[in-house]
């Protein structure tokens, strides 16, 4: 909720303080740097990414940082609008359609057959609107 953010223009409040947000992000480097540039264990793989994972990963945990990408598979559920969108569309489809093959001419009449689209599912994501 941006409304609990601290600061409520993060990028205003960015731009205001870009000199010293860079001094810390290089002074935090540096130190990870002279440490041997070690990376934690146990960081998530982010596909053609793991080169920044265990840099990035690497600074953060070093400066005490931890649980860098943990919320990396939550992130990945709330972001794919598209599985809940094709589930209702294929639970609606098989409740109007059935298992069958069919034509798109038997798919036209059925859905005109159908009616009364309001009965569908209405817990899923997909709108029958767009059977309209």
């Amino acid at each position: 909720d941006p409304k609990s953010f601290k600061y409520q223009h993060l990028i205003d409040w960015v731009k205001k303080n870009r000199g010293e947000l860079l001094a810390a992000i290089l002074t935090m480097a540096r130190a990870w740097i002279k440490t041997g540039k070690t990376t934690p264990e146990r960081l998530p793989p982010l596909g053609g990414f793991e080169d920044w994972t265990d840099t990035i990963g690497g600074i953060l945990a070093h400066a005490g940082f931890v649980g860098f990408l943990g919320n990396l598979n939550y992130m990945y559920q709330k972001a794919d609008v598209e599985t809940p969108q094709w589930e209702g569309f294929l639970t609606t489809w098989l409740e109007i359609i059935g298992e069958d093959a069919v034509t798109t001419a038997q798919v036209v009449k059925a859905i005109n057959d159908f009616g009364d689209f309001s009965r569908l599912n209405t817990n899923s994501s997909f709108s029958t609107s767009y059977l309209l």
